[in-house]
């Protein structure tokens, strides 16, 4: 694993970004303050490791660069936030977007596209955000505010077919 070093930055929560060499260091990630930066790449798949930068504010976005000539197959993320109000994917050419919810103990996920929420997409469709809401304890979460849990994306293989240089995040947490 390595672990790249990013400055301090100054003001609100921003992206800060530092070009990472190889598939498997193929993250980049904003970061507020002196935090440390970890990709795990195994079998094409390429996740954050364990000191992913948390940012206060709840209110963020990353850009991920391909540096290969190919996506990895898969592009799941890990966003440690309480909640997950708003999240958007764009690739210059589709934007998803997704609103993720906990009632009566269970997950509700809404996913649409190219900002049309009254046609919502569904879970058959190639281009579905596949998300899990995790607990502190490593299992699936029963009620939100998380506390030290996480929400897990894994972005569809559908949304790299058109193999864009970079794709942009952005996510609120709704208990900022």
């Amino acid at each position: 694993m390595q672990r790249v070093k990013l400055p301090r930055l100054p003001g609100a929560c921003l992206p800060r970004l530092r070009r990472l060499r190889r598939l498997r260091r193929l993250l980049r990630r904003p970061s507020r303050g002196r935090e440390g930066l970890a990709v795990r790449g195994r079998g094409g798949r390429v996740a954050p490791g364990p000191r992913w930068p948390r940012c206060p504010c709840g209110i963020s976005q990353a850009v991920i660069e391909r540096v290969e000539d190919e996506w990895p197959k898969s592009v799941v993320l890990r966003l440690h936030l309480k909640g997950l109000s708003s999240f958007r994917a764009s690739n210059g050419k589709v934007r998803l977007d997704a609103a993720v919810s906990i009632e009566e103990g269970k997950q509700k996920v809404r996913v649409w596209k190219d900002g049309k929420e009254d046609a919502p997409l569904d879970e058959k469709s190639p281009l579905w955000l596949d998300v899990r809401i995790v607990g502190g304890d490593g299992r699936t979460a029963k009620e939100l505010p998380l506390k030290d849990g996480y929400f897990e994306v894994a972005l569809p293989r559908a949304f790299f077919e058109s193999k864009p240089k970079s794709i942009t995040l952005n996510w609120i947490d709704f208990y900022r």
